[in-house]
């Protein structure tokens, strides 16, 4: 029996027993485990696996994906005694048409799935406490009011169930930073052991593939396949990474091996020093390596003229709260140093200080350089005001493993200010983006882009939605010289309605309607290009389990004189047997130049206890006028949870 429900019994039937009172409120705010010992949680497996099987008739142009694949992922926690282990995997047939392993298995822990767990144990405590503060109420509040004196201000700072309430939600609503440091608070209340005081240490700890991320110049959530590691001991921050981000491949495993180029086996290492908090102010020394192992592919067999590199940054990052949080500054800097070729001769550059130098074995093909950024947020709560902006500069000769994707010589400037009317009900908000590329004078050509925008959301209780966005764009294209510009404008508007409603014979409706405008002139080269589009989507819900779907879309296109209309529908009805068997069956046309129709069918349910099978079948009939052929994709996926 739950032991604040029998002390609250016993005091309901002797009003005059505040300390029983007093003692469920206890117990209610604090947990059993203040009153007497629990054992050890079990160990507990949680989680759900999934077994894919997809096959089509053909191969998707320009698609890696092959026809027929077979996949299976498992993403699952191991809770021992409290400490929640994530243990994820994914194992694939696609590992064959692809030049880089797509299957990936990781064992780790993560403060974030601590932290979820604690906040299961709070809601629980909450739910308790406001059924007792309800029981409570009925006594009267004299006698409550004695019970807290006789023993709630002895035994727990004089609770009351308001104050109580409020301390729990606030505990909840804790950053991961806070949470750790007030573990003691959480312990002593019983909502969390000493055993997840050490592990809200590690915010991070992984083993197999992880994706750390660090900054955005730096290390910005590269895959990596090795170990992850961070750890937060007092106000201090360490975090280390490393393993591989790439696979060796001559380039020709895949359906696309004309496109694609080989690659060496590539290897990073990563480390991050300082004070203060991931989340929170905070100042760190970061450090990213990266290198090929040149043995790993023979250069006569690579498609491309690939040559193994080298690659070391380092840099500082720092953020700064102020104003209560009001103020949030940030920024970074970082220096790179890229070796093209580590079998070319020759001393690196006079440029390149000598101990990074070592890092990347420098030679004739090193060059180095620095990219930067800084941002800046300031919210003014009582009006509902929040003002950004941030601005980005990457050289031309600035590279890192850990950010493969970024823009090189490239620099960025973004503003923007929203604001809150109306209890937040409605919101206006203005943005501005500058951006220009290729900004070395030896580079013959580059690109600035001007953005304006200005967006606006209507969220009323009781009212349908309404959103509008206007952004016009400006660019202009330098070729050679100034005489050579090509200016361009470009305007994208969008407009989005909608309205759901329930009637009192049990009828939903949803309703929703968008619209989408394009368009693009170019001076220099006198053309001119738009696209109009419409779209309808409506959806019935009944009282019984049927519900329809109806979508209809007008997309027109012109560029010059040329024109073209594509007219789109979909129809699809849904219908759920014995409140489990969810079966959805539907037809989309499209009419252009082609006249594509398609079918498809879905049907999911349960087929075991924690297990589920999903079907899903389409089969497309395309005529261009010319010739006739459909592609057809069946899918099933089973899954089963625990």
């Amino acid at each position: 029996m739950n032991p604040s429900r029998s002390l609250l019994a016993f005091a309901a039937k002797r009003r005059s027993f505040p300390r029983a009172l007093s003692a469920a409120l206890l117990i209610a705010v604090c947990g059993p485990a203040r009153i007497h010992a629990q054992a050890p949680a079990p160990v507990q497996f949680t989680g759900v696996s999934r077994l894919t099987w997809e096959t089509a008739n053909r191969q998707g142009f320009g698609q890696q994906m092959p026809p027929a694949f077979l996949r299976w992922d498992l993403n699952s926690i191991l809770n021992v005694y409290g400490i929640p282990l994530s243990i994820n995997a994914l194992a694939t047939t696609e590992d064959s048409y692809s030049p880089q392993t797509i299957s990936a298995f990781s064992i780790g822990l993560s403060r974030t799935d601590l932290q979820d767990q604690i906040r299961r144990k709070i809601d629980e405590r909450l739910g308790n406490l406001t059924a007792l503060q309800d029981r409570l109420s009925s006594l009267g509040p004299e006698v409550l009011a004695d019970s807290l004196r006789a023993m709630g201000g002895a035994l727990a700072g004089d609770i009351t169930p308001d104050a109580a309430i409020a301390k729990l939600q606030e505990l909840r609503n804790l950053k991961e930073t806070d949470m750790q440091a007030r573990m003691d608070e959480l312990q002593s209340m019983g909502l969390a052991s000493a055993t997840q005081g050490i592990a809200s240490l590690f915010p991070t700890l992984v083993l197999g593939s992880s994706y750390p991320t660090y900054t955005r110049l730096t290390l910005d959530g590269v895959p990596v396949n090795g170990a992850q590691v961070e750890c937060t001991p007092g106000m201090f921050y360490v975090a280390l990474a490393g393993g591989q981000i790439q696979s060796a491949t001559t380039g020709l495993r895949s359906y696309m091996s004309v496109f694609e180029e080989g690659a060496y086996r590539r290897m990073l290492a990563a480390g991050r020093l300082g004070v203060g908090a991931r989340d929170d102010s905070h100042i760190f020394l970061n450090m990213v390596y990266g290198a090929d192992d040149g043995g790993s592919v023979s250069r006569d067999s690579v498609f491309s003229p690939l040559t193994p590199q080298k690659n070391v940054v380092v840099g500082v990052d720092g953020r700064l709260f102020l104003l209560d949080d009001r103020l949030d500054i940030g920024g970074e800097v970082d220096y790179s140093v890229l070796t093209a070729d580590l079998d070319a001769p020759g001393p690196a550059g006079t440029n390149i200080p000598s101990w990074l130098g070592s890092f990347a074995d420098a030679n004739i093909t090193s060059s180095a350089d620095v990219a930067f950024s800084l941002d800046g947020k300031y919210a003014f709560r009582e009006s509902g005001t929040l003002m950004s902006s941030s601005f980005r500069r990457v050289g031309a000769g600035y590279s890192s493993p850990g950010a493969p994707y970024l823009r090189k010589d490239n620099m960025r400037f973004e503003g923007k200010v929203e604001q809150m009317f109306l209890q937040r009900q409605m919101s206006v908000a203005a943005f501005y983006k500058r951006d220009e590329d290729n900004l070395q004078n030896s580079k013959p050509y580059g690109t600035t882009v001007n953005a304006f925008g200005a967006q606006v959301a209507l969220n009323f209780r009781n009212a349908p939605y309404f959103r509008f966005s206007y952004a016009p764009l400006s660019q202009v294209s330098r070729i050679m010289s100034d005489s050579l510009n090509i200016d361009t404008d470009v305007l994208a508007a969008s407009a989005l309605t909608g309205y759901t409603f329930r009637t009192s014979s049990g009828i939903t409706s949803s309703t929703s309607l968008s619209f989408l405008y394009n368009e693009g002139k170019t001076a220099t080269a006198g053309g001119r290009y738009f696209s109009r589009t419409a779209m309808l989507f409506q959806t019935l819900g009944f009282a019984f389990p049927l519900s329809l779907t109806i979508g209809a879309g007008v997309l027109n296109t012109a560029l010059g004189n040329i024109g073209s209309t594509i007219v789109t529908s979909d129809f699809s009805v849904t219908y759920t047997a014995l409140s489990v068997w969810q079966t959805t069956a539907g037809i989309s046309l499209c009419r252009d130049a082609t006249h594509r129709t398609g079918f498809y069918l879905r049907s999911s349910f349960p087929a075991w206890k924690g297990g589920s099978v999903d079907i899903w079948g389409e089969r497309g009939v395309f005529d261009d006028g010319l010739e006739e052929y459909n592609e057809s994709v069946l899918r099933v996926m089973v899954s089963q949870s625990w």
